[in-house]
């Protein structure tokens, strides 16, 4: 009796995984969180900074197959643009960074997107287990079950920015960063590509930055 009530139990919730796998991946937002790191403080640029929308400058072919982890509710570069601006103001970059920039500003950053494409399948393994499930309760699938990857998500992403100086409409610096991440999974769950491709493309920016807009200003 204690046997069948296991089996019952085990049963309903492998089920009840495999429902949760086939649902939620539809739908989950286009990027994982991911850390961002302070600056060093000797790093830091002390100046006002305003950030504007990033204009989207993909190929045509690759706007309708965009990194599918989510139905997008927002253009590509409100939500680019959004995670620029989050990730400059929890690193502390700029004494202040805001959008969309004002006339006030001591720095206004412009950009685009030049590439933003992804791909993402479900592995044959994955797809068994998506419709037989149930079958992973047996032993012989155990080691399957944990070391085989269920999915796969590839990331490409290109970012541009120019650096202006808002008093003189001087260009300061123009530089761009990209990055390609391919990701095995033994779970459903998507963005993971995604964010180290957007962190990977944060920090080069970043990086740029510091050393033009530095050299610019003459700061040590």
């Amino acid at each position: 009796m204690l046997r069948n009530t296991v089996w019952i139990i085990l049963i309903c919730l492998s089920l009840c995984c495999g429902c949760v796998c086939v649902s939620s991946y539809r739908d989950l937002n286009i990027l994982s969180p991911y850390n961002v790191s302070p600056v060093p403080s000797e790093k830091r640029i002390n100046k006002i900074v305003g950030l504007n929308s990033l204009t989207d400058n993909r190929p045509l072919k690759e706007r309708d197959n965009l990194p599918p982890y989510s139905k997008l509710e927002q253009p590509v570069s409100d939500i680019v643009t959004s995670i620029l601006l989050k990730d400059f103001k929890k690193s502390q970059l700029f004494k202040e960074i805001h959008y969309p920039a004002q006339p006030t500003d001591d720095i206004i950053i412009n950009g685009s997107i030049n590439r933003l494409f992804g791909d993402y399948k479900v592995t044959s393994w994955g797809k068994f287990r998506q419709d037989f499930g149930i079958v992973t309760l047996f032993p012989v699938f155990w080691l399957p079950a944990i070391c085989v990857p269920i999915s796969q998500e590839y990331t490409a992403i290109d970012i541009s920015l120019e650096v202006k100086d808002s008093k003189t409409g001087v260009i300061i610096a123009s530089f761009n960063a990209s990055s390609k991440e391919d990701v095995e999974s033994r779970g459903m769950r998507r963005g993971k590509s995604a964010a180290i491709a957007f962190r990977n493309v944060t920090n080069k920016l970043k990086e740029d930055m510091i050393e033009k807009v530095k050299h610019y200003y003459n700061i040590n």
